[in-house]
């Protein structure tokens, strides 16, 4: 078995893939607490997807990046400043291309993925300037390098729960225009 401490662009993608399905599963029961529709297990196994081809590995890579150009976080300025750079750089990045690849696994075209990606990512990237610039704060003061994807992920359970319900919508939205 794959030892993911000696890899850890693998631990944080098995993190996130773990999460993101958890977050999707959340929704689902969230959303249909009367049970009429089923529990979708291939749509939380595609967030699951998602957590481990796109938001482990680039979120690794992303905090990464910060940590070098920024080096330790000491103080609140410090913190402060990686919030911002994240917030402005690798999470609409993120958004952009979570939203593209939800649609590629759904089966959409290029083009009904990219205006997944139009209608999905303001209503998202609005939320997350209100939930993670809170918790990338914390994390960027308390939490150690090594444990920073780990930290996402696991908060992210309640932002995956948001995300999901967000990408939902859109193919909703896609599906209704179509009928």
């Amino acid at each position: 078995m794959l030892k993911l401490g000696k890899h850890p662009v693998a631990r944080a993608a098995a993190t996130s893939g773990t999460v993101m399905a958890c977050g999707d599963a959340l929704c689902q029961i969230i959303q249909q607490p009367d049970k009429s529709h089923g529990f979708d297990l291939a749509r939380s196994a595609r967030f699951g997807v998602a957590g481990i081809t796109l938001h482990g590995p680039l979120f690794y890579y992303g905090f990464g990046c910060v940590d070098k150009m920024f080096g330790p976080t000491v103080n609140l300025r410090m913190a402060a400043i990686k919030t911002v750079v994240m917030q402005t750089s690798v999470f609409p990045v993120y958004l952009s291309a979570f939203f593209a690849w939800m649609g590629q696994l759904e089966g959409d075209s290029v083009h009904d993925s990219m205006k997944k990606v139009e209608k999905a990512f303001w209503p998202a990237f609005e939320g997350g300037c209100y939930f993670w610039p809170v918790a990338n704060m914390f994390n960027f003061m308390l939490v150690p390098q090594h444990g920073r994807v780990a930290y996402v992920a696991g908060v992210g359970l309640i932002w995956n729960s948001f995300l999901s319900w967000t990408n939902n919508n859109a193919s909703l939205m896609k599906k209704a225009q179509a009928s």
